[in-house]
């Protein structure tokens, strides 16, 4: 990890980097915005935005303002320059846990816990419209651009919408769960989901199939997921205080990073997709160089999933543990295993350098 973020404004509930790389924008629990130098991790300035919990951050492309979503069931534009605010839009009656900017760049979608979802104009802060209104609350938005259809997370199911006639569709997805999460890659094919009693699952919207199923360790609850430019790698936010690497395409993990405190809420991914932000719940963001690892190497290093990484600099070596409970070390990051013994009987979950070369393990054996 590059810089460690820190502030005094709660957890961290939202990340997002602006289009240009310059900004790193948090928003907190106790409604503050700050924006940081991206580059050197310095706070530039912190704004008193909102009136409760901030859930989602959404930069406008070609702009110095960015797009904030609220307990206080209101979206809120701002001015990075200045810090100003520039206009309020209002009309949930709930929390809005879910916005996103169309791609002409004058409009957004947001999604409410009031079941609606609403089309505003950034220009006027206009409602639109708003699209036909479902019976449960609403989160996790997305869109397929190309053939103009809304998704929403509800408690029950994905609710889809077509954008301009504002009516509800019968969804393309048939999970086995409600679902929690919901990632529509940059070229509108693929789509992850993570499902409420967590089910990890990976679609294919043009063929309608469904890729890759994998289930979910309790504990290991996917919060949020961002596709790299390409679409066919993505980082998955995580409750066990991970940050995974995956290749959405072959279904497969390819790398993890480790070092939140607490469960990881929010991921941000820069626009050449060699950095990116994580937000976690322990009030730190923490910014991550993609490229010094290697992505195309894959290391079959246990039975099961894989939940904490440590790197030993002064052995050169690499430490894995894993659901299945056991502990292994890889001699200067490659695929040859030094040591290898099971330290738990069940599944690791964090793994620390004690001060005198030991290692200390937790587990969830107690």
């Amino acid at each position: 990890a590059l810089p460690i973020l820190r502030s005094d404004g709660g957890f961290v509930g939202a990340v997002a980097i602006s289009e240009d790389d310059r900004w790193l924008l948090s928003g907190h629990g106790d409604g503050t915005l700050r924006v940081w130098d991206f580059t050197t991790g310095q706070l530039l300035r912190s704004l008193s935005a909102h009136e409760g919990e901030i859930y989602n951050l959404c930069p406008v492309p070609g702009r110095s303002s960015v797009l904030s979503a609220s307990e206080d069931h209101t979206l809120r534009l701002w001015d990075l320059e200045t810090g100003q605010l520039i206009r309020t839009f209002i009309g949930h009656r709930s929390r809005i846990f879910s916005a996103l900017l169309l791609s002409d760049g004058c409009r957004a979608l947001s999604a409410g816990w009031d079941g609606t979802v609403r089309l505003w104009d950034l220009s006027t802060g206009d409602s639109l419209k708003v699209l036909e209104p479902v019976d449960e609350p609403l989160d996790c938005l997305a869109m397929i651009k190309n053939r103009g259809i809304v998704l929403a997370v509800g408690n029950r199911k994905v609710w889809t919408w077509n954008l301009e006639a504002g009516t509800l569709l019968e969804s393309p997805l048939q999970g086995l769960y409600p679902f929690a999460v919901l990632t529509l890659a940059p070229d509108e094919r693929l789509l992850i989901t993570d499902s409420l009693e967590h089910l990890l699952e990976i679609w294919d919207l043009l063929e309608g199939t469904l890729l890759h199923t994998e289930p979910r360790s309790k504990g290991n609850k996917i919060f949020r997921a961002a596709f790299l430019p390409g679409g066919q790698q993505a980082l998955l936010a995580l409750e066990n205080c991970m940050v995974e690497l995956w290749d959405v395409e072959a279904g497969r993990r390819l790398s993890i990073l480790p070092g939140h405190e607490e469960f990881v809420r929010d991921i941000s991914i820069n626009s050449d997709g060699t950095r990116a932000a994580s937000a976690s719940n322990d009030g730190t963001v923490k910014i991550w160089h993609l490229t010094q690892a290697p992505r195309d190497r894959y290391m079959a290093a246990h039975q099961g999933p894989v939940d904490a990484l440590i790197w030993l600099s002064e052995e050169d070596c690499l430490v894995s543990a894993a659901y299945d409970g056991w502990i292994k070390t890889w001699r200067g990051g490659t695929e040859d295993s030094v040591h290898q013994f099971k330290a738990h009987e069940a599944g690791v979950h964090c793994l620390i350098s004690g001060p005198d070369r030991e290692l200390i393990s937790a587990a969830y054996d107690g």
